[in-house]
Parts: structure tokens; sequence; C-alpha cells
């Protein structure tokens, strides 16, 4: 199967053309740039085989196009982006079909086994990838965890080198990997075992990035999106299982207590945030293959694209569990999650605003989203010029704009600001930011007393009917 490992990946990406190979050395601070052009002109996934300062190849752009980032959950190519939201989602929701993990006793990853002094970031190609990062960055981590309540547990979380036996570690109370920490902190643990897998099956990442509940098992969801089950094997110095078919494998602990600071990094909404307090990983053991491949990504483009199918689809369940009149909704890629246009149904004049109110309650909207905008059911909030169009000609600021007070957000918001009584190196915990409700509904009289009806121009059905059975006779071919 394609999704067995990321080299039976690449192997049919080659087969289509999708994979190049390239044999002359290049720089660290080259590839960053590279990826970027890459991904701009939707370019190939890659796999540079010398890389100055490194014994490693580097793959990049694996999830560089929408088409690839569907070969990865076994979608059919060339379909919508919202056809992609509406079939993760129906994964997501299916958890019947979703498949445990399969128990082997080694796979390729324990090919070479590191321990001690022997077990150093400085074996791996780890650079700064962008002059203005604060240091070098593993990029595309899945990060392993357990908990004796909630299971196992795989997120996505960049990782900034300190030395050769630590690093800073992405964890916050709006993600599992927080919500697991501090309940090992709670028990009195000094860590927490952590396992990262690095060029793992590429189903891995997809789930890795997805905002499941606490009790859900993200390889089962890989296993149903790669369709058999992942294959994993005990970890060597950790009570955790990873992906056998992975290319390294670094087993380690996350302090309770200890906290470094890291950044700026060049992170996905397109910033390089302020320095924050993280979490301090320490690395104990490397397994990887004798051969290994190290892939990285931009949190920014190729990151993009990884990450948007699951946010999409995480706030469409949400809402549709929680707004009453919900139809449809999309946050605009270009948004990085920021933005979210929802289509309701109303129910009766002034509804437009009772959903905002309903829509900016959902937790997980609350924690991401500064601007949401309402529209009408006859409006298809993934089409741009759609909503911009009821945006445009169906608000009157003073009447249809509210503005709330601030609330905590994720961490990363650019917008957002610290509490007063933080320093800016700080747990990114505190952050705060208002939200932005436009009620872009059609408004009728009972909502513009001193305006009678309008109504948006629509063609006549029957006429278009007939005029489309007529397309051919009238001389327009296949236009």
């Amino acid at each position: 199967m394609e999704g067995r490992s990321l080299r039976s990946f690449l192997a049919r990406l080659e087969e289509i053309g999708e994979l190049k190979r390239v044999k002359t050395e290049v720089f660290p601070d080259e590839i960053f740039s590279l990826q970027w052009k890459l991904f701009d002109a939707a370019g190939p996934a890659v796999v540079f085989e010398s890389v100055k300062g490194s014994n490693l190849p580097i793959v990049v752009n694996v999830f560089g196009t929408r088409d690839r980032l569907a070969m990865a959950c076994s979608f059919p190519r060339g379909k919508r982006h919202i056809d992609y939201r509406n079939m993760y989602v129906e994964k997501i929701v299916n958890k019947n079909a979703w498949l445990k993990p399969k128990l082997v006793a080694t796979g390729p990853c324990k090919e070479v086994v590191l321990r001690g002094d022997e077990a150093t970031f400085s074996r791996l190609p780890v650079f700064k990838w962008h002059p203005s990062d604060a240091g070098p960055y593993i990029t595309l981590p899945a990060s392993i965890i357990k908990d004796a309540k909630f299971g196992t547990n795989v997120g996505t979380y960049r990782m900034m080198i300190h030395d050769d036996k630590t690093s800073g570690i992405m964890c916050n109370t709006f993600q599992h990997q927080g919500i697991y920490l501090n309940r090992a902190a709670r028990a009195g643990k000094e860590a927490m075992a952590c396992a990262i897998a690095l060029g793992a099956p590429p189903s891995i990442y997809v789930s890795s990035v997805t905002s499941l509940e606490l009790n859900d098992d993200e390889m089962q969801l890989s296993g149903a999106l790669s369709g058999e089950p992942i294959e994993v094997v005990k970890g060597e110095t950790c009570d955790l299982e990873v992906p056998a078919h992975t290319e390294i494998v670094l087993e380690g602990e996350i302090s309770t207590t200890a906290r470094k600071v890291e950044a700026p990094f060049a992170e996905y909404e397109g910033y390089h945030e302020e320095p924050m307090l993280l979490p301090v990983f320490t690395l104990n053991c490397i397994t990887m293959r004798r051969d290994a491949m190290y892939q990285m990504t931009t949190a920014d483009k190729e990151g993009e694209v990884l990450r948007d199918i699951s946010v999409q689809s995480k706030v469409f369940l949400e809402l549709k569990k929680s707004v009453t009149g919900f139809v449809d909704c999309w946050s605009p890629p270009s948004g990085h999650g920021y933005t979210l246009v929802v289509a309701i149904k109303k129910y009766f004049p002034g509804w437009g605003q009772q959903a905002i109110h309903q829509i900016i309650g959902v937790p997980f909207v609350n924690a991401l989203v500064n601007c949401v905008i309402v529209v009408d059911d006859g409006i298809d909030p993934s089409d741009t010029e759609q909503w911009i169009w009821a945006l445009s000609t169906r608000v009157d600021p003073f009447y249809d704009v509210m503005i709330t007070r601030p609330s905590q957000v994720y961490p990363l918001n650019p917008a957002a600001r610290a509490q007063a009584s933080t320093s800016p190196a700080t747990n990114a915990d505190f952050l705060l930011c208002s939200k932005m409700g436009i009620d872009a509904t059609l408004k009728g009289p009972e909502e513009r007393p001193t305006r009678g009806s309008i109504t948006p121009v629509r063609l006549p059905k029957e006429v278009l009917a007939r005029v489309e059975q007529r397309w051919v006779e009238l001389g327009f071919g296949n236009l």
C-alpha cells in the first residue's frame, strides 16, 4: 500500500512523475527557499541526496499539493478542496472503520540502535532553516505519548534544538500533548515518556494534525486512511509503540517542570512569533533505518496543506452539532484558520447574530478563529466570490458587526496580545484576542424597517433548464 511507509509513498510519486532526486550538493540554508519555490510552483516532492554537512538525504515537499495529500489519505486525486473536507469528515466519524495498530516483533526503524552518549541530535541534519529562526528546528516530528486514562496520542509539534541532548517542544493547554503533560505533573511525575517519529508513514502525519477526542487514537485513524493497520514496534527505552516503517525514531521524555525560552520560528501563519517558554525534551535513544532519510517541511506553505483538511473537518463537525440552522462552513486557506465563513438557515429575523454567539461559543472555534462571517444558506462558504458578494452587499457595519471582549486563544495567533501580567518570554498559554462577528445574511423588512424587501437576482429555473437543453442547438458547443 502507498501509505505503508514514506518509501513506498515516494516510489508511487516517482511512478507518476511527482518525485525528483537531486544529486547535486545543496547547502542547508538553500533548502528552505527551495521548498518555498517548489510549493509555489506546485512542484514535485524532492529527495536531496547530497546536503552539505549531512550524512542523510533530506526529503521535502511530500505534501506540497492537495493531490498528494489526497493520496496519503487513499482519496482519489483531482477533487475539489471541499470534497476532500467531506471525505475526511466521513473518515473521522466512521470510527467502526478505524484499524487498530498491529504490534510486530521488529521493523525497519530498528536496524540501527543508538543509546546513551551515542544518541545525539547532531547525528541528524537538523539545521537553522530560516535566517531569522532562533536555532535549528525539527519541523515534522510525529510526537507519540501515552496517558493511563486517555491512551495513546500522536501530534505534530515543532522542536527547537537546544544542545546535543535536549530540545524544546511546542506544548500548551490547547493541545492534547499539553493536557497529557499537565496530567503527568499533577500525578507527581517528573517527566512524561515521548517518542518522536521522523519520516513516518504519510497517513500518520495527516491524523497527527487532526484534533480528535481525547480518547481517540490517531494511529487507528491512520490505519483507516492507509487502508491497513499501522505496524508498530515497542520502544527500546520507553513504554511506547512506534510505527515500524518509520525512518528515524527519537526516544526520550518531556519534563513536567523544566522550561526553556525558544523561538522566533517561521510559523504556519506566516510570521516569526515572539519567544516563549516551552517544555524540555531530553533525548535518550535513537533508532533508525540503516540508510535513513530525513523528512522536513515548512510550517507555512506545505505545512498548511497538511493541517488544512483536518482543521476544516474539525470545525465542520463541531459547528454541525452546536449551531442551530447550520448548513456548511469554510475557512479560507489564506486566512490560516483565523477567518471562518458559516452558512445558516435563518429561522426568524435576527437569527444571524444569534448564530454568531453560538459559533463563538464553540470552544475549538473560540480558541482559534478571530473573525466569523455568517451568510445565508444560498451562499456557498467555500466560494470566495459568493461570500465576498454577501459581505459587500448585506452588511451595515453599525448594525451587523459585533466585537467581543478579549478571551484566551491559541498561542500562535499573531493578532493576539499577551496578558498584562506576563513577560514577552512566557509560557505561550496566555494570549488574549477579541472576536469579530459579521452578520452577512440578507435582511428582511423586520430587520431593516426603513427599507422594503430586497431579493437576490436569480435565473428562472424553468428557463435555465430549457436553455441548457438547447445549448448545442444554439451553436454554443461545449462552452
